[in-house]
Formats: structure tokens, sequence, C-alpha cells
């Protein structure tokens, strides 16, 4: 089930994050996930949540930036669920559609360079990849950028 994204579903869902969207995120932004949530559900744009059971079990957004909106995922180990995959997958579409409304006509993703299943995932959402970024990490994990543009509305 798809919901708006709320403060203590981002708290719960960092507490209980998977180890490697712990690690990816830990990357770039410090070992302090519930400061992490709160302060990337405060960032201007669309934030979505998926339920399973009434728990929240994965989040996701895009982070407007005038036209340009940043996409973000993390999840608990929830993910491996059939029914949390598939709704993970709408929520990317619904957050995608909604901040298009708002004019975003490009979105990004960086995930660590590693993480094979973004790759898959984002490929399957229309993204392409634009180039790696050796050495981005806060310990020297590489990343990737994979983009997209849509067009018209």
């Amino acid at each position: 089930m798809l919901a708006l994204l709320d403060q203590p579903a981002a708290r719960h869902i960092a507490a209980h994050m998977r180890e490697s969207d712990r690690v990816e995120v830990s990357a770039v932004a410090g070992d302090d996930l519930v400061l992490w949530s709160d302060r990337i559900t405060g960032l201007p744009g669309a934030a979505m949540m998926v339920l399973a059971g009434g728990e929240p079990a994965a989040m996701g957004g895009a982070i407007m930036m005038g036209h340009h909106a940043v996409t973000w995922f993390v999840a608990t180990d929830r993910i491996a669920e059939p029914a949390v995959r598939a709704d993970v997958h709408r929520m990317a579409l619904v957050v995608h559609r909604e901040v298009a409304k708002e004019g975003v006509r490009r979105f990004t993703a960086q995930p660590m360079t590693s993480n094979e299943e973004a790759a898959r995932w984002l490929k399957r959402l229309g993204y392409r990849h634009e180039g790696d970024h050796p050495g981005h990490g806060r310990r020297g994990e590489s990343f990737s950028t994979w983009g997209k543009v849509i067009h018209g509305h």
C-alpha cells in the first residue's frame, strides 16, 4: 500500500534499513540515519512510503531543484517480499508523475557503482547510465549517475 511519507515512518525505516541501503546512505550522509531521514523528508519535492501489513517498509522520493529532481529510495528487508517490491516500483512511478506535474523534466539518481540491483531497477524506470564517480563517498566509495528526461506533459 502506498501513502505519503511522514516523519515517524521515515524514522522507522531509517532505524530498520536494509544493510545495503545503510552502507550507501552512510557513504554520503553520515552514520546518523535518523538525522538523515529528518533532513531528506524536509526537502522540497515528493516523498512516499510503502506499507506492508501496516508497517513502513520502504520510502522514496524526488528532491526538486527547478526543472531537475534527484531521486532517492531506501527500504527495510521487507523489500524481498514480491508485493512490497511491486509497490515500490509503483511508488517510483507515482513520485515521477507528481513532480513532473510541477515542471520537473530531468531526474537523476546516484547509487553506489557496486549496486547492481539499483542499476537494473533504474533501467526499468527508463534511466540511462551517465557516468561513474570513483571516490565520491566519505570512505572512498564509488557512485554512478543515472539520468532520465521526460518530454511533454
